[in-house]
């Protein structure tokens, strides 16, 4: 897949995972100064769970946004010209700022029945704090709203840079409060939230203003197309949203754990995502408009091919992660959280829960994948259906596991549901299809398992030998670490090409060409 991509679409691979990785490890930079600072408590367990309150529901509507706007984008400039399409994106902002803005209001309103209803083990000082909190966060559904227009429509004119770039000035704000203004508490912390929204937002107008985005009220002429918008958008939110039931559910049941376990769990989940989303986004960005190309021609081969192509270089990456942070993950949550106000404690309920969700990273991966391919053949309903179904098997684990694992069996239920998800998705689209190309993803899936577990040993070991051998320390603990998974990447890598797994070839031959290209 990768080799076959044209120089166009790989810089734009290139731009979204560079960005993706800084946004993430300045995110990422967020996390570890918002736990020297707060801690893994009452105050932060409440400043999350308003956090979940302002945004859950937006970024649900955002990822329909992103998925349906650009079609229609272009089919509104094929029959009516880039002019009307300026217009059409104006009045749609219009349309989502008005929308966003109504229930930025009720939100408000509503914000104790809100907490009551996510927070349920929120009683006295931590209930009244994130109401607070959630009052103050809402207007941030305005700027977040509008942020994924504006990203369609950048992405729909084949400005990559911007809207991959919008995560930067968003976490820069956090971070100049964390370290200059940290003194004004964990209200501060969520004002410093609703201006990074701001921020992202606004560094995108200037350059859609000059693509030619305009604001004219003409609603007649457009009728159609907003409501081809909102019909796409709607079993897409359901979809989405069924996904994000399980970050609901999971820190609902945590608030009735432990203090600190909606802290350990919401941790434990950043830095998941930070390994799930710089590859897998990049990928995904990239086939579907390969996807939605190919099936427009009906080739449902090629289609196969670049969904298991796609699979599999996902895997031969995913499958070392997980490998390495069940092995590393207290390692890696003591040298990245443990300081001020997170202590040993928070570090191994940080620890316990990134375990337990690495086990759904490469579901959570293929899920997003096969979803494109079900996308690209307009079929919105079999991705919401098959989220639906996944979502009651992770409250019914959420239910099974919380007994004996606590915050940890709510991570492994979220894990698990990842993987029902891609599983069940898959078996659809077999039905569908008629295959998959099986015998090739399973074919790769056994190479890089045996690999992997070819490292796992090494990886421990060594491990086990380097952190002996150095005096304790942060940066002892850091060269460690990092030797470590050194280690382990060149052993993976020498086990993968003597297995003769092709996309590892394919990737090499991507960086080196990739290298040659920088050294000219």
């Amino acid at each position: 897949m990768l080799m076959s991509m044209g120089e166009k679409a790989a810089k734009s691979v290139v731009v979204i995972m560079v960005f993706t990785l800084l946004s993430k490890f300045l995110g990422f930079l967020r996390e570890i100064l918002i736990a020297a600072q707060f801690g893994s408590g009452m105050e932060t367990d409440a400043f999350f769970i308003a956090m979940t309150a302002c945004t859950i529901v937006m970024s649900v509507v955002g990822a329909a946004i992103k998925t349906t706007l650009i079609p229609v984008l272009s089919e509104v400039e094929d029959r009516l010209g880039k002019e009307k399409q300026n217009l059409f994106s104006g009045w749609l902002l219009i349309i989502i700022l008005g929308l966003s803005m109504a229930f930025s209001i009720l939100g408000i309103i509503f914000a104790p029945i809100i907490i009551r209803i996510l927070g349920s083990g929120f009683e006295g000082e931590q209930f009244d704090l994130a109401v607070r909190l959630t009052r103050i966060g809402y207007p941030m559904v305005m700027f977040l709203s509008t942020n994924y227009v504006l990203h369609a429509y950048l992405n729909n004119k084949e400005h990559f840079f911007l809207p991959a770039f919008v995560g930067v000035p968003f976490n820069l704000v956090y971070i100049f409060f964390l370290l200059g203004f940290s003194q004004f508490g964990i209200t501060g912390l969520m004002i410093a939230a609703v201006l990074g929204a701001a921020v992202q937002m606004l560094i995108q107008v200037p350059k859609s203003r000059k693509l030619g985005l305009k604001f004219r009220l003409e609603f007649p002429e457009y009728k159609p197309y907003i409501k081809k918008v909102f019909a796409l958008m709607g079993p897409v939110i359901i979809g989405t949203m069924a996904f994000h039931v399980n970050t609901v559910v999971d820190k609902t049941l945590a608030s009735r754990l432990a203090e600190g376990s909606i802290s350990a769990l919401n941790y434990a989940a950043k830095l998941n995502s930070l390994f799930l989303s710089v590859f897998v986004l990049a990928v995904v960005t990239v086939i579907f408009p390969m996807l939605s190309k190919e099936t427009r021609k009906e080739d449902k081969n090629t289609t196969l091919e670049i969904m298991s192509s796609s699979l599999n270089t996902t895997m031969i990456v995913v499958l070392p992660v997980m490998v390495g942070i069940i092995v590393l993950a207290p390692s890696m949550i003591y040298l990245f959280f443990e300081r001020g106000e997170f202590d040993s404690r928070a570090t191994a309920m940080t620890a316990r829960a990134f375990r337990f969700y690495t086990v759904g990273l490469m579901g959570f991966s293929f899920k997003d994948i096969v979803s494109r391919v079900f996308y690209s053949l307009q079929d919105t309903k079999t991705p919401m259906n098959m989220g639906i179904i996944a979502v009651v098997g992770n409250i019914i684990l959420n239910f099974i596991l919380i007994g004996p694992l606590g915050h940890g069996g709510l991570a492994l239920a979220t894990g698990l549901s990842g993987i029902i998800a891609s599983a069940l998705l898959l078996w659809s689209l077999r039905r569908k299809m008629g295959h998959i190309m099986g015998k090739k993803i399973l074919r790769c899936f056994f190479k890089s398992a045996t690999a992997a577990l070819v490292m796992l040993p090494v990886v421990y070991f060594f491990n086990r030998w380097i952190t002996d051998f150095l005096y304790q320390g942060r940066m002892q603990e850091f060269s460690a670490l990092f030797s470590t998974i050194f280690i382990g990447a060149v052993v993976y890598y020498i086990v993968a090409r003597l297995l003769k797994i092709e996309e590892v070839a394919l990737l090499t031959q991507g960086v080196l060409a990739k290298l040659r290209g920088f050294i000219k």
